[in-house]
């Protein structure tokens, strides 16, 4: 499925805590995105659709928004629970 193949990048954010990043098709190429950050994804055409982001930010995808969706739920039921 969408989630198996999603392409998954871990950084290190403060040397404790890890950000995962979520790659979605561009029109050229990849953007990676945090899946905390999307607050929304717009779709009116079928094959691809748009990420809102906290800030204010609009990033397209060239890739249905079911697929987009179901890679930022899966990594974000595999990223760990942040501790105080």
């Amino acid at each position: 499925g969408a989630a198996a193949g999603a392409r998954e990048l871990s950084a290190e954010a403060d040397g404790i805590r890890r950000v995962k990043l979520v790659a979605v098709k561009a029109l050229a190429g990849f953007n990676y995105v945090r899946p905390d950050a999307v607050i929304a994804v717009g779709a009116t055409d079928p094959a691809k659709c748009t990420l809102y982001l906290q800030g204010g930010v609009a990033i397209p995808a060239n890739e249905p928004a079911k697929d987009v969706i179901a890679k930022l739920e899966a990594a974000s039921a595999s990223a760990p629970e942040e501790t105080p």
